[in-house]
């Protein structure tokens, strides 16, 4: 008896050390609302305490600006037109720390306003990470600069982001007359500059934008376009010294730039649209990725003092300005579209339907190109044009035929000649999802 009552005196010991303990664990792990500035956290589980978040970084608390966020819960946030913007340009008030959605979903994030710039979740962002994370049915407009995610990353890393059913409206700054300076308009579904600082590159992996769109409003009746021009992407407006890998544009997507106005001054430059990125500048890599997006420009002046309107598509780029890029792996299985219409004072006007289009990259102006074991499906990519007889080259302007160092066939265990127009991939690209066969053109291999 003595013995049976010293073990249950052991067990009960044992049992009452757990309750004892257990609380104090779980008390760290079921922070599931609110700050916790000793571990510089803030946990997230409404739209509330997002808008608390958001307040405290930008005006009451700016250490909150580094903190480590989690989504802990789906929330939606329909409702708080432009209360959700995290960040500055202007203020040079950037987020630095993590925001990760842990999976979970925010919904209805909406900017109606068009004179903000760099307009998304992020405004800014230097040094952060952005990850796990969907959003849906956004609707975002903004001025000059924009991206649903973030409108100026910064050495920033953004993995596991989809952006779902959702769309992106630039603006100039909605005036009837307007000058657009040196920065020109560029804007992504998920992010308008995607940059380095001081050679810490920017890396984009395994992202998406599904069933959503990126275009351009009211552009003003009489406008002096100078700088970089208009540039939209699927993914990315401009991509300088980062990488991009694993990542599409997949379903009901378009990137539609539409470009007009009554008097045009000064040089207007270029309007350019791409699959997934509307510029990559040096150091830019794309790997691995792919769209199916509807990608369009179209840029119509009526009255031009100057060289008028000018632009180029792409499948995968819209316009590499220099050498030092990369597009390697990737492919093509939308439609390419393009219309410029330009009068020069008293002359005619001048209407190009379906010029300056590209299977991967819309116009490469540096001469020496880097595009690798890519591909595009080149009659889906000119199903929809107006211009009779229309070809579609791999990049605008530079013929398939001929040899290039870096241009390689999809798959090294086809035989094709160069001059093929069509062919049916054995095998899907290595990295990609898409079907197992499609009807491509090939880049030939050089030598």
């Amino acid at each position: 008896m003595k013995k049976r009552f010293i073990s249950l005196t052991i067990v009960l010991s044992m049992l009452m050390s757990l309750f004892v303990v257990m609380p104090s664990a779980a008390s760290a792990e079921d922070i599931k609302s609110g700050q916790d500035a000793t571990n510089g956290e803030w946990y997230v589980d409404s739209a509330e305490e997002l808008l608390a978040f958001v307040n405290a970084a930008n005006v009451s608390y700016p250490p909150a600006m580094n903190y480590k966020v989690y989504l802990t819960d789906d929330i939606d946030v329909s409702g708080m037109d432009a209360q959700l913007r995290i960040g500055s340009v202007q203020d040079n008030k950037a987020f630095t720390g993590t925001f990760d959605g842990q999976g979970h979903k925010i919904t209805g994030l909406t900017y109606t306003a068009e004179n903000n710039t760099d307009t998304g979740l992020f405004a800014y962002t230097n040094g952060a990470t952005i990850k796990n994370l969907v959003i849906e049915n956004a609707n975002i407009k903004s001025a000059l600069r924009g991206g649903i995610v973030v409108g100026k990353a910064t050495n920033t890393n953004i993995y596991n982001v989809s952006v779902r059913n959702s769309s992106i409206e630039l603006f100039s700054n909605g005036s009837v007359i307007s000058l657009i300076t040196a920065g020109g308009m560029r804007g992504g579904i998920i992010a308008g500059d995607f940059e380095d600082l001081n050679g810490k590159p920017s890396v984009m992996y395994n992202c998406e934008a599904v069933n959503s769109k990126i275009f351009i409003g009211s552009t003003g009746g009489v406008q002096a376009l100078g700088g970089d021009g208009l540039i939209l992407g699927g993914l990315v407006g401009v991509a300088s010294n980062s990488t991009i890998e694993y990542s599409r544009v997949i379903g009901d997507s378009r990137v539609d730039l539409d470009y007009r106005m009554a008097v045009g001054a000064l040089n207007v430059k270029m309007v350019y649209s791409g699959g997934l990125v509307g510029e990559a500048k040096p150091g830019a890599s794309i790997i691995d990725c792919f769209s199916t997006a509807y990608v369009i420009a179209r840029a119509e002046t009526y009255v031009s003092v100057g060289s008028g309107a000018d632009g180029c598509v792409g499948g995968i780029v819209g316009y590499a300005p220099e050498s030092g890029y990369n597009i390697e792996r990737c492919h093509f299985a939308g439609v390419l579209r393009s219309r410029l219409v330009n009068s020069v004072l008293v002359l005619p006007i001048v209407v190009m339907n379906d010029y300056y289009l590209g299977g991967i990259l819309g116009r490469n102006s540096s001469g020496a190109t880097s595009v690798k074991n890519c591909y595009y499906d080149w009659e889906n990519a000119r199903s929809d044009l107006e211009r009779s007889g229309a070809d579609i080259t791999a990049v605008e302007d530079e013929s398939d035929t001929q040899s290039y160092s870096s241009f390689r066939t999809a798959n090294t265990q086809m035989s094709v000649s160069g001059q093929e127009k069509n062919t049916i991939l054995t095998e899907p690209l290595k990295g990609t999802q898409l079907v197992t066969s499609l009807s491509v053109k090939v880049i030939p291999t050089a030598g």
